[in-house]
């Protein structure tokens, strides 16, 4: 059975949004949150009422991105950069200048930010933004209603919701870790009390610390201890998403960083999720 969106009080209205009129305009307005309502919301309703709907979803769209970005620096940046393979991302601009939308969206969903009704949708968005606005060569026009049922679902799926609570932070958990500065069994059970999101995201910085040539032997040695429990904890996408990993290892980087890949999945269990090709 699926499970029906739970909507912010400020938004419940939207349900009842099914037309373009002032009053549905403005329970759209009103279902944002309120730190996250700008000029794109005048901009968006002045485009419309000129017939320039690319421009409009346009507007929206780049308010949805910076959305996504802000809740991904408040659940941690640390999390989202393990999610996406991406272990270079330190920053807010790393977030805009290093990752697509479709990355973002997708990344959201592994950390629990969005679900999946959500990442469907956006996703659908995206699309929309894409094919029928001034970002890409158009495929045709879109029309006025059409806009607004876009501007309608970004609100819906993205605008409407609160900052997420911070996630476990990897980079001090690590540090502690390397340090030994706390218990293993104390680490795994903080890590157990987090949302069962973040296990995937975690495991993957793990590797990647683990394939390190710089990895510092308390690490590793936590790693041995933490990594096949999280292992048993992740779901299948994650398990293969790592055997994935390895092939990639061993095709374009060094020896020596494929043989710790391949020892890590030992470590796990993990060989046989290792491409048959291989």
């Amino acid at each position: 059975m699926s499970q029906e969106l739970a909507l912010p009080e400020r938004a419940q209205a939207l349900v009842r949004v099914d037309a373009i009129s002032d009053h549905n305009w403005a329970l759209v307005e009103q279902a944002i949150r309120p730190e996250s309502r700008g000029s794109y919301l005048t901009k968006a309703r002045t485009a419309l009422s000129v017939e320039l709907n690319d421009a409009a979803i346009a507007y929206f769209w780049s308010a949805v991105e910076a959305d996504l970005r802000k809740k991904v620096l408040a659940y941690g940046i640390e999390y989202f950069a393990s999610a996406v393979s991406k272990p270079d991302l330190r920053a807010e601009d790393d977030l805009r200048n290093d990752v697509k939308a479709h990355d973002l969206i997708d990344g959201c969903l592994a950390l629990g930010i969005i679900g999946q009704e959500a990442h469907f949708y956006l996703h659908h968005c995206r699309e929309l933004r894409n094919r029928f606005s001034l970002a890409h060569e158009a495929l045709g026009e879109i029309d006025r209603l059409e806009a607004f049922n876009f501007i309608k679902n970004t609100v819906k799926y993205c605008l409407c919701f609160d900052l997420p609570a911070p996630g476990l932070s990897i980079r001090e958990l690590i540090e502690s870790l390397s340090s030994g500065s706390i218990l293993l069994d104390e680490a795994l059970a903080l890590v157990q009390a987090q949302s069962s999101r973040i296990y995937g995201p975690l495991l993957n910085n793990l590797f990647d610390r683990w394939v390190d040539p710089g990895c510092p032997a308390p690490l590793k040695d936590a790693i041995r201890r933490i990594a096949p429990e999280l292992w048993k904890w992740s779901v299948d996408d994650v398990r293969s998403n790592l055997g994935q990993r390895f092939a990639t290892l061993r095709d374009r980087t060094s020896a020596d960083a494929s043989r710790e890949a391949f020892e890590f999945l030992k470590l796990v269990n993990g060989v046989p999720y290792v491409p048959r090709t291989l």
